[in-house]
């Protein structure tokens, strides 16, 4: 379909000139209806976008990227934090999955792993997602307070999401616990616990 579009840009201020032209939020018009909105999304990182595909003004897919998490275990959807460092903002991302949620799509693309079909399934899984969010922050906060050490708090909220069903006792020796590392390490510097080792935030 797209080879067949003619892609025009809709007003929209360019920022890069060479060698390609970037924006941050705005509409290409396609042909037969279709129109391709790119959305703002930071949190996950200060540049997150999410392109958005409308047909008629429907909003019929959305890819998030890691704007609203990893979707695990298909076709349960079940989300683990995009909390990695060294750009990861809280409110932010936070805001952006209601932004993301209040485009409304028929269809949400995740960066890891798949895609939800359906408004309610996708309503559902945004609003556990934020609801795991703050659950997942507040146990990096008490973790902290009972001991301000990197490796015990890994271990905590490795427990936390044993406790949830996100991972079993297995999959936290492998793997995954280098992720769970990951997305903790990120939640911490957001909260000032720790500075971004190797990047500038």
């Amino acid at each position: 379909m797209l080879e067949k579009c003619k892609l025009r840009n809709e007003g929209c201020p360019s920022v890069i000139e060479f060698p390609i032209s970037l924006v941050l939020h705005c509409h290409y018009k396609l042909a037969d209806g279709y129109r391709l909105q790119l959305t703002a999304v930071p949190g996950h990182s200060d540049d997150h976008c999410a392109p958005t595909l409308f047909q008629n003004g429907r909003p019929v897919f959305c890819f998030s990227g890691e704007s609203c998490g990893a979707l695990c275990r298909a076709p349960t959807p079940i989300s683990m934090p995009t909390s990695m460092p060294p750009a990861f903002n809280f409110k932010t991302y936070v805001d952006s999955c209601r932004k993301v949620a209040s485009l409304a799509p028929e269809i949400l693309g995740f960066g890891h792993f798949g895609a939800i079909d359906g408004k309610a399934e996708i309503a559902d899984y945004l609003a556990q997602h934020q609801k795991d969010m703050h659950r997942f922050r507040d146990t990096v906060i008490r973790a902290y307070k009972e001991q301000p050490d990197t490796r015990y708090v890994v271990k905590q909220v490795v427990k936390h999401f044993e406790r949830q069903g996100k991972i079993s006792s297995n999959e936290s020796e492998t793997n995954s616990h280098n992720v769970i590392f990951a997305f903790t390490f990120g939640m911490m510097i957001d909260l000032g616990y720790r500075k971004a080792k190797y990047e500038q935030r």
